[in-house]
This record gives structure tokens, C-alpha cells and sequence, in this order.
């Protein structure tokens, strides 16, 4: 599997919202928490996550103790900050109008994996695709070369500027070369890094 990493000073775009919104794949540790997985592998501090992750999907289901709720293989995180009304207030982990959402909520029961490496699927909305977005991206997503091309090639897209460091593999590669790569394995998925410093 081939590793792409860019770094530079970079936009975020729209079509990058998308993309996070989306959903896209990360390697995570099977078996563990949705705490230790954010803060320990992620490095997202606990205090954000306490005030500013307020409402938390696991696989469809709405978590309330993100200590017990464990990630399994192919699981699929979705992390919100805030939503306005009763719906954000009915969806908010902890919130007093929780027993309202008893059909959807994360099972009271704990779960005892083995822990290991494996892959899940994270989607981020509202503030958090800003806030969040560039941590998953340091630390490595998974996505197909088509996507990867798709966000990078277009005239719309000016979040990566066309001095940017490009590596394939280690290799130092210019933009040219990199979309030429990505266009003859489109099929393919790559791992991709991205150490940017944002323009918000």
C-alpha cells in the first residue's frame, strides 16, 4: 500500500468537509474504548472532548459513556459538537433528555474484544470537521487514490498550494508526478498523511 503525505500551509475547503463528513478509515485499536481511542491514539485533549464532543455515534447507536462503548472491527464513529433544538438536546451524551432515545442509545452491556490493531470509519460534523479534521489527517486516514485525486486536482480546490512537499513512499515527488500516480492506481487504496498548518 502505497503512503502519500503532503505538508505545507494549506485551506480548508468544502470539498474537504465533505470528505471528513463523509466518512473515511483509520486504523484504531480494536476492543478499546471510544476514550482511549480519542485521547490516547488520537490525541484529542480530554477537556475538548468532555465540552465540545457532545454527541457521539457508534455504529448507529448514541453513546452516553464513552469509557464503556468499545470499537470493534469495521465499527463507524460519527462525533458532532452541538446541535441546536430538541433533537440536539435529546442526542447530547449525558443530557437529562437521554431516556427519550432509549430505541437508539449504545447497549448498557460491556464488551470484552481482544485488543488489536484494526480499521474503522469516522465521520465528523459541525465545528469538529475543522477543529479535528488536521489531527486524523496527521496521524493517517485510509482512501481510495480516485477520492485523493478528486479533492487535490480540482480548480475549486486550492487547499493544497502547488509548492507543497509530496512524498510517495518516502520519495520526494512534485504535483505533476503525484496526480499521474494517483490517476494510473485509482482503484487503490493508499494511506495519506497530511501535516498542514490550516488557513480557517
Amino acid at each position: 500500500m502505497r503512503h502519500i503525505h503532503l505538508e505545507g500551509d494549506g485551506k480548508l475547503e468544502k470539498s474537504f468537509f465533505l470528505m471528513l463528513q463523509g466518512g473515511f478509515y483509520v486504523e484504531c485499536p480494536i476492543g478499546t474504548s471510544i476514550k482511549e481511542f480519542l485521547v490516547d491514539s488520537i490525541g484529542i485533549d480530554e477537556t475538548y472532548l468532555a465540552e465540545k464532543i457532545s454527541t457521539i455515534f457508534l455504529d448507529g447507536k448514541c453513546v452516553d459513556d464513552i469509557g464503556k462503548a468499545v470499537i470493534e472491527e469495521g465499527s463507524t464513529l460519527a462525533l458532532s459538537s452541538a446541535m441546536p433544538g430538541l433533537a440536539g438536546a435529546i442526542l447530547k451524551r449525558g443530557g437529562p433528555l437521554k431516556v427519550m432515545r432509549d430505541g437508539i442509545s449504545y447497549g448498557k452491556e460491556e464488551k470484552f474484544l481482544q485488543k488489536r490493531k484494526g480499521i474503522c470509519s469516522i465521520k465528523l460534523f459541525n465545528l469538529l470537521t475543522e477543529d479535528l479534521g488536521p489531527l486524523f489527517l496527521k496521524s493517517g486516514i485510509y482512501i481510495k487514490a480516485r477520492d485523493l485525486s478528486g479533492l487535490i486536482s480540482t480548480k475549486s480546490c486550492q487547499f493544497l498550494p502547488r509548492d507543497a512537499t509530496i512524498t510517495v513512499d518516502g520519495k520526494s515527488v512534485d504535483f505533476e508526478v503525484l496526480l499521474d500516480i494517483l490517476k494510473e492506481e485509482e482503484d487503490e487504496l493508499l494511506f495519506f498523511t497530511f501535516d498542514v498548518k490550516w488557513e480557517r
